[in-house]
């Protein structure tokens, strides 16, 4: 195991796992923050809020799309910015179809997964870093025989025990960070779903309207 200070040996696990339990712990801490940043980042008032939603489609319903104003004035979320992106269109392509729906849609979208993907990439590389762990402790217990002999069993044990730290300690971490990536997700695939409902929607009532949108 590689020398460190005491302050870190006094952290749990690490003077089992040693530097790749520290590097667990940061893999962790870095899930965790991504997991409270999505789960802020994707809730419904800030993403596709109803509220204004039912808004837009009673002003598009009785104005068209120009009586919703400026998209400046408009509230923050992403249903906006996806809706301010195809005004913006509107005003350069006299019909907004669906394939433009699609792109702004899908800039949103990508909007809506970033740092999903990183927290995928950890949760799949929580478990490698814990069996690289358990198998340079492995090499050293065995490196350990080979130079004098098996001697005391209980010695043995407990190096293996102590490799296998890594392995339990990257699965505890792994399997919280998998169920947070797919459920953080599905809810951003299902937001995205919603936003395309919604502007396919708004644009057939305009274009039905006689607006512009033909």
């Amino acid at each position: 195991m590689v020398a460190m200070p005491d302050f870190l040996l006094n952290i749990p696990w690490v003077r089992e796992g040693g530097v790749v339990m520290l590097v667990l712990y940061g893999v962790s801490l870095v899930g965790l923050s991504l997991i409270l940043e999505r789960m802020v980042a994707l809730r419904q008032r800030a993403t596709v809020p109803r509220d204004w939603l039912a808004h837009v489609r009673e002003v598009v319903v009785d104005e068209g799309i120009e009586g919703l104003g400026e998209p400046a004035v408009w509230p923050r979320s992403t249903a906006a910015a996806a809706l301010g992106h195809l005004v913006a269109i509107r005003e350069l392509v006299p019909a907004v179809d669906v394939e433009l729906v699609d792109q702004a849609v899908t800039r949103q979208e990508d909007r809506l997964l970033r740092g999903i993907a990183g927290l995928g990439m950890l949760a799949a590389l929580a478990p490698l870093l814990g069996l690289l762990g358990t198998v340079a402790g492995m090499i050293e217990t065995f490196r350990m025989i080979a130079a004098g002999g098996i001697g005391d069993p209980k010695a043995l044990a407990g190096g293996i025990y102590q490799a296998l730290y890594t392995t339990a300690g990257g699965l505890t971490i792994a399997i919280p960070l998998t169920v947070a990536y797919r459920l953080l997700r599905r809810r951003a695939e299902r937001l995205a779903t919603e936003l395309e409902a919604f502007l396919v929607e708004i644009v057939h009532i305009d274009r039905n309207r006689g607006g512009r949108a033909q």
